[in-house]
């Protein structure tokens, strides 16, 4: 049996929560991530996903909320679909984060094993919540599974799903009420069938 797994990063956060970093701080969406998650819709319906898992956090809630039901199916959430935990530099934009943390974001970008964030997660502790995520969907029962949640784990979940290697999560950048479609075949064999649906112009 194919499975497809849909992955969708939510819409466009509240206004003054974009360009910077946002993990599990919880603000819901601005009236434009409202518009994109509902003009995502139609491109959904055809691929007929049988249920909609989702990151508890607002953001993403709201969108798989309009997203199903405008599908007519089941929002479940899950916990490991939080966004990372940035700690300290929760809300600090990437310069401001980088003149508070002098060579910090050097070795964020570079992903290094043992990176953490200060009072934050640490990347082997992500490495293991992306895989077990990616782990049960590719045993989870159906055809069509539709998950939404946010950029940073997203990208982790497609880096373990196609076997791409443990810095690649910055090679991957989801667009706001953006699609990624994963076919999942007997065996294990994962096949990218589309990245960065229905995206807007990224910011």
């Amino acid at each position: 049996m194919v499975r497809t797994v849909h992955l969708v990063r939510h819409g466009e956060p509240e206004a003054g929560y974009t360009k910077r970093f946002l993990g599990r701080l919880n603000p819901g969406l601005s009236e434009n991530g409202l518009r994109q998650a509902e003009k995502l819709v139609p491109r959904l319906r055809p691929l007929a996903p049988e249920i909609c898992l989702t990151s508890p956090l607002a953001r993403a809630a709201e969108t798989a909320a309009i997203l199903a039901d405008g599908l007519g199916v089941k929002a479940e959430a899950w916990d490991l679909l939080k966004e990372i935990d940035f700690g300290k530099l929760e809300g600090l934009t990437f310069d401001e984060a980088r003149a508070s943390f002098p060579g910090m974001t050097d070795s964020w970008q570079a992903l290094s094993g043992d990176f953490a964030f200060p009072d934050g997660e640490d990347f082997p502790a992500f490495e293991r919540r992306a895989g077990e995520i990616a782990a049960t969907l590719g045993t989870w029962p159906g055809k069509s599974l539709l998950v939404v949640a946010h950029g940073g784990i997203l990208r982790g979940v497609l880096c373990r799903l196609l076997g791409v290697a443990c810095n690649g999560p910055l090679r991957f950048r989801l667009a706001y009420a953006s699609l990624a479609s994963v076919e999942i075949h007997d065996g294990g064999t994962a096949v990218l069938t589309g990245f960065n649906i229905g995206r807007e112009p990224l910011a």
